[in-house]
């Protein structure tokens, strides 16, 4: 394979690609301008059947940029040991984008799975920002570009649990301080994306009850079956997502079923409250 040159095939039309790549290929750096180009063209890639153990995993994530963490994730607290941790990945079942609290989100998130979900549920899903806000209507973007919006991991968590006690609640906030972004993020690529998700708590400046009803139209528009691409977990396949343009959720699945992945991210490289307007 000639480098820069990727065999890939579209998992639908608006999100995903499949790379048909081997490992050594992968993890080479030979073509990893070519899997950062796609990726930020279609958001979602997946690389099937190349069996990337926790080190090698680390070694492709890092020919894509600096490493922002490197870690397994699992809400079974079997498997889990930090039991803080794990009851946190509970809310992984809702949309969101990682970094909501950072001034510079990731860039890139890299996982494969290590035990699959034994039962129902456990796949992930993946929504294409770009192409939801491609498909606005011009009104709605006139109106909405501009605008900031507060996020929060206490937002999120409330869906999990909405009356947490004192402590928990001090241990969200202590964890996750709530952070500004723009609604509408106009990356250096030339490309635009919505910045949602349910880390979404209000839109400053708008009357609280106006902003609710924002977001949750937004989410939805941006969650639309035309804009979302579901991937059942194989093992030895590897996934990785544009962050800055992509939100992501887990399917529910139980608490006890043992699911365990490996998630690598890629540090961010522009801050959205400061990328130029298109």
């Amino acid at each position: 394979m000639t480098a820069g040159k990727l065999p890939s095939s579209p998992l639908s039309e608006t999100i995903g690609s499949c790379v048909a790549i081997s490992k050594g290929e992968l993890i080479s750096g030979d073509h990893a301008a070519a899997i950062r180009e796609l990726l930020i063209e279609r958001g979602v890639l997946c690389f099937p059947d190349v069996w990337l153990g926790d080190d090698e995993q680390l070694t492709f994530a890092e020919t894509l940029g600096e490493i922002a963490s490197d870690w397994d994730v699992s809400a079974d607290k079997t498997v889990n040991r930090n039991e803080m941790l794990a009851d946190y990945q509970k809310s992984s079942v809702h949309w969101h984008f990682d970094g909501f609290g950072v001034e510079v989100p990731e860039f890139a998130t890299v996982m494969s799975p290590r035990i699959l979900a034994d039962g129902i549920g456990g796949a992930t899903e993946f929504a294409n920002c770009y192409a939801a806000w491609r498909d606005l209507p011009q009104a709605d973007k006139q109106a909405i570009d501009g605008l900031k919006v507060r996020h929060s991991f206490e937002t999120l968590m409330r869906l999990v649990k909405p009356e947490p006690g004192e402590e928990e609640l001090q241990a969200w906030r202590r964890g996750g301080v709530p952070h500004t972004q723009p609604l509408v993020w106009h990356h250096g690529s030339g490309k635009n994306s919505l910045l949602l998700g349910a880390t979404a708590s209000f839109v400053e400046d708008l009357p609280a009850h106006e902003g609710q009803a924002l977001i949750q139209r937004l989410n939805a528009w941006i969650t639309q079956p035309q804009y979302t691409w579901c991937y059942e977990w194989k093992l030895g396949d590897l996934v990785v997502w544009d962050n800055t343009g992509v939100l992501h959720r887990a399917v529910p699945y139980s608490s006890d079923s043992k699911r365990l992945m490996h998630r690598t991210t890629v540090r961010g490289f522009e801050t959205p409250a400061v990328t130029h307007q298109h």
